[in-house]
């Protein structure tokens, strides 16, 4: 099987994507949660102070830029993971 990657380390790779993905959707519940938070106590300082609103919008979206930024590197990583998993795990076919 030259020039072809073995199961076990494409299952290896799967199980990684896996936990990155599975990663991802955990910081993507944990933004939303902080996000609904936020919307919640905006909408109940919203009347009583348009400064707070502000603070929250910024906040919000400084909290938006960070997560994209994660999501971002983590893909790279998973990207970078895979192309190195199967670059050590390619075999060349031999010379003739």
């Amino acid at each position: 099987m030259s020039g072809t990657v073995s199961h076990q380390d494409f299952q290896l790779v799967s199980d990684e994507l896996a936990l990155i993905e599975q990663e991802n959707r955990a910081l993507q519940t944990q933004l939303r949660a902080a996000i609904d938070q936020k919307v919640t106590l905006e909408n109940l300082s919203r009347d009583r102070d348009s400064d707070a609103f502000n603070q929250w919008k910024n906040e919000r979206q400084q909290l938006e830029l960070e997560y994209t930024e994660r999501i971002e590197e983590l893909q790279e990583v998973s990207i970078d993971l895979v192309f190195d998993r199967l670059m050590r795990s390619y075999i060349p076919p031999p010379e003739n």
